[in-house]
C-alpha cells in the first residue's frame, strides 16, 4: 500500500487552496515581522500593553459580529446560486447594519473600561476604535468570500492592513519619532481603516455585478438565529487564541504578556499547512457524508491526516530549530522562553496527528458536539491559566495552551469516532496498511 498524499485534492481546488495559503502566509509573516518590530521598539512591557489592548478588541469584535461573518459565506453562496438577488442585497444590508450597531456599542463599553485605574487605560481607549473596524472587516470578508472571490476576500486583512502598518512602523523607525504604545495603536487603527476601505470597494464591485430582481426575504430575526452557532464557534476559537495574553495582562502584568507574544504568534504559524489542507478537504467531506459514502470519507481523512502530520511536523521542526534566532530578533529578554516553543511544537504535531475531526463534525452538521468540545477546551485553558499564571507568568500561559491543544484534538477525535464511526487519526492509516498486508 502506498502512503497517501492527497491524490483526491488535486486540480483546481488544490491550486485555489495554494493561492489562499500563500495569501495567509504573507499575512502571518507580516504579522510576525510586526511583532518583532514592536517588541524592539517598546520592549516587553510596552508590547504587553499593546497586546492586551488588541486582544481585548479582537475578542469584543468577534462577539460584535454575532456570527454574521461566517453566515455571510454560506448565505452569499446559497442566494447567488438561487439567483435571489434582492434577498442577497437585503442580507448584506442587514448584516452590515447589525454588526455596525453592535460593534459601536461594544466599542463604547471598552472605552468606558479604560476609566478603570489599570496600566492599560489609555491603550484600551484608543484600542476601542479598532472594534468596529475589525467587526465590519469580518462581515465584508464573508460576503466577498461567499461570492466566490476567496483569495480576493483575504487581501484587505492579510495584505493591505499589513503593508500599511509595516510602512508606518518603518516611518516611525526612520524618523526617530517617539515609540509609545499609543503610537503603535494609532498605526494599527490607520492600517485597519484603509483595509476596510479596500474591503468596501470589493463589496461594491460585487454588488454592482449582480442584477436587481424581485425576491422574498427572511426575517431579520431568522438570520440572527442562524448566525448564533457560528458566533459560538468563532467566540470560543478567538477566546482560546487570546485568553493567554488577557490572563497574563490581568494576573502578571504587561511585561509577562509581552514576553508571551512570540509564542502566541508562532502557534498559528505551526498549523498553516493543516489549515490549507482542510480548506480543500471540507467540501469533499460534506459531499461524501451527504451521499452516505463512508469508505470515501475514511479514505479522505486518511489522506489528509498523513499530509497534515507531515507538513505540520516539518514546520514545527523548522520553527524549533530557528527559535533561538527568532527570539533573539525580538530582543534579549525573550530568549529565556525558548524551551517553551518545543512544548508547543510537540502539541501541534499531536494535534495534526488526530486529523480533521473538528472539521468532520462541522461538515456532518454535528454543531452541538463541536461546540461542547470547544467549551470543555476553554474551561481547561482558563482553569489552568488561573492556576499557573499568577506564579509562573508566561510559562503558566504556555502550560494552559499546550493542555488546551491536547484536550481539543483528543476530544474532537473521540467525538468524531463515536458519532460517525470514522477514525480521523494516523491510527487509521496504520490499521488500513496492516489490513491490506494481511
Amino acid at each position: 500500500m502506498k502512503w497517501p498524499i492527497l491524490p483526491s485534492l488535486t486540480g483546481p481546488m488544490a491550486r485555489h487552496s495554494s493561492a489562499t495559503l500563500c495569501t495567509r502566509l504573507f499575512g502571518v509573516s507580516c504579522g510576525f515581522l510586526y511583532a518583532v518590530v514592536v517588541a524592539r521598539l517598546l520592549g516587553p512591557r510596552g508590547y504587553g500593553v499593546v497586546a492586551v489592548a488588541i486582544s481585548s478588541a479582537t475578542v469584543i469584535a468577534t462577539l460584535s459580529v454575532v456570527g454574521a461573518g461566517d453566515l455571510a459565506i454560506r448565505e452569499t453562496a446559497a442566494l447567488s446560486t438561487r439567483k435571489a438577488w434582492d434577498e442577497l442585497r437585503l442580507f448584506v444590508g442587514w448584516s452590515i447594519r447589525t454588526v455596525l450597531k453592535i460593534s459601536v456599542a461594544a466599542a463604547a463599553l471598552m472605552a468606558a473600561a479604560s476609566l478603570l485605574p489599570t496600566p492599560y487605560a489609555s491603550a484600551l481607549l484608543l484600542g476601542s476604535a479598532t472594534v468596529p473596524l475589525l467587526a465590519l472587516l469580518q462581515v465584508l470578508k464573508g460576503v466577498v468570500q461567499g461570492s466566490g472571490a476567496v483569495v480576493r476576500a483575504q487581501l484587505p486583512l492579510d495584505v493591505v492592513r499589513w503593508i500599511i502598518t509595516l510602512a508606518l512602523l518603518a516611518f516611525l523607525l526612520l524618523t526617530n519619532s517617539p515609540a509609545t504604545p499609543l503610537a503603535v495603536l494609532l498605526i494599527i487603527v490607520i492600517g485597519l481603516s484603509l483595509a476596510l476601505v479596500t474591503s468596501a470597494a470589493l463589496l461594491r464591485r460585487f454588488l454592482r455585478s449582480i442584477p436587481m430582481a424581485a425576491g422574498a426575504s427572511l426575517a431579520a430575526n431568522e438570520w440572527l438565529f442562524q448566525s448564533l452557532p457560528f458566533l459560538a464557534i468563532a467566540l470560543f476559537g478567538i477566546i482560546g487564541t487570546e485568553i493567554g495574553t488577557l490572563l497574563l495582562g490581568l494576573l502578571s502584568g504587561p511585561r509577562e504578556a509581552g514576553l508571551y507574544q512570540p509564542i502566541a504568534k508562532l502557534a498559528p504559524l505551526m498549523m498553516l499547512g493543516n489549515g490549507a489542507i482542510e480548506a480543500a478537504l471540507a467540501p469533499r467531506l460534506a459531499s461524501s457524508w451527504e451521499a452516505n459514502d463512508v469508505p470515501t470519507l475514511q479514505r479522505l481523512v486518511r489522506h489528509s491526516v498523513v499530509a497534515s502530520a507531515a507538513v505540520t511536523s516539518a514546520i514545527c521542526v523548522a520553527i524549533v530549530l530557528a527559535s533561538p534566532y527568532i527570539l533573539r530578533a525580538f530582543g534579549p529578554d525573550f530568549a529565556k522562553y525558548g524551551g517553551l516553543i518545543v512544548w508547543l511544537g510537540v502539541a501541534q504535531v499531536l494535534n495534526a496527528a488526530t486529523g480533521a475531526a473538528p472539521l468532520l463534525l462541522a461538515m456532518t452538521g454535528d454543531m452541538k458536539r463541536r461546540i461542547r468540545a470547544q467549551v470543555v477546551t476553554m474551561v481547561v485553558q482558563v482553569g489552568l491559566g488561573l492556576a499557573f499564571i499568577p506564579k509562573l507568568g508566561a510559562v503558566g500561559a504556555v502550560i494552559s495552551l499546550v493542555a488546551a491543544i491536547l484536550v481539543w484534538s483528543l476530544l474532537h477525535w473521540w467525538l468524531a469516532l463515536r458519532t460517525t464511526g470514522i477514525d480521523t487519526s494516523l491510527i487509521s492509516v496504520f490499521a488500513s496498511r496492516k489490513k491490506s498486508r494481511s
